[in-house]
């Protein structure tokens, strides 16, 4: 994604994502016993404006497998919409008459 097409915090520039989508988990004790592998990709055809981030609390960005983490609280945020026409020569809805 082109760096214009994210602001400093996290959303897209420009209103209107055509699917947004924001979470909340938290609980009292946390355990992995080996560290996840996670990936976020948005697949599919056509040019696109994505982002996604996840702020955490009592949790770092890599854990260590077999530790207690306490009062964790992790917020996700993801957006995502078309820019452009698709390789099939469409160009997305954006819902306007």
């Amino acid at each position: 994604m082109p760096p214009s097409a994210e602001t400093a915090a996290g959303h897209l520039a420009d209103p209107g994502p055509a699917i947004s989508f924001d979470a909340v988990v938290s609980g009292a004790r946390l355990r992995f016993e080996e560290a996840p592998r996670t990936r976020v990709t948005f697949p599919g055809t056509g040019a696109r404006e994505s982002v996604s981030r996840a702020e955490r609390t009592n949790l770092p960005q890599r854990v260590e497998p077999g530790h207690d983490y306490q009062d964790v609280t992790v917020r996700y945020h993801l957006a995502s919409r078309l820019t452009g026409t698709s390789e099939d020569g469409t160009v997305p809805d954006d819902g306007r008459p």
